[in-house]
């Protein structure tokens, strides 16, 4: 779930992204946005068959946002009108398991933290691109994603073999 966001330059604190199960008639799994505390819940994407198990949203413009399943990343830059497949190079690899949006000082970017280790693409790409994560962080699953903007550093939480950054 992601939670308060920018537009314009404008602070939004009632913005939230989510994404689940949906037991009613929509469909299995949903990704639901709520703009607005008076409103509520808009479900994006419903109907889906692979469970959305993270999203993440560009904190300088909330209408851009990042969901991942077990095996597929999506994109939206329309509050969720339209959504693009950016699983790219990574298709039928490791198994993901987080996201983090990195607001880098050379241009955003994403990494996604799979069973195989941490991958990265810069968003400026066309096509998206995904490459292995730094030359000494082990092959490991990596479960845990949070990039710190202030120090630009990554910190990445591994299923057994410790936390890097």
């Amino acid at each position: 779930m992601v939670y308060g966001g920018v537009l314009n330059g404008v602070p939004n604190p009632d913005v939230i992204w989510a994404g689940g199960a949906n037991y009613g008639t929509n469909g299995p799994y949903v990704i639901a946005l709520r703009t607005n505390a008076a409103n509520p819940f808009t479900f994006i994407w419903s109907k889906m068959t692979n469970q959305p198990i993270g999203i993440v949203a560009n904190p300088s413009n909330w209408q851009e946002a990042y969901y991942l399943t077990k095996s597929n990343i999506f994109q939206t830059i329309d509050a969720g009108q339209n959504w693009s497949d950016i699983t790219a190079n990574l298709y039928k690899g490791a198994r993901f398991q987080t996201l983090e949006f990195l607001p880098l000082p050379s241009g955003d970017a994403l990494a996604a933290g799979t069973d195989d280790g941490v991958y990265i693409t810069r968003l400026s790409g066309v096509p998206k691109w995904w490459t292995r994560l730094g030359s000494s962080l082990p092959r490991a699953m990596a479960r845990s994603l949070h990039y710190d903007p202030s120090d630009q550093i990554l910190a990445v939480g591994t299923f057994g073999r410790g936390a890097w950054t």
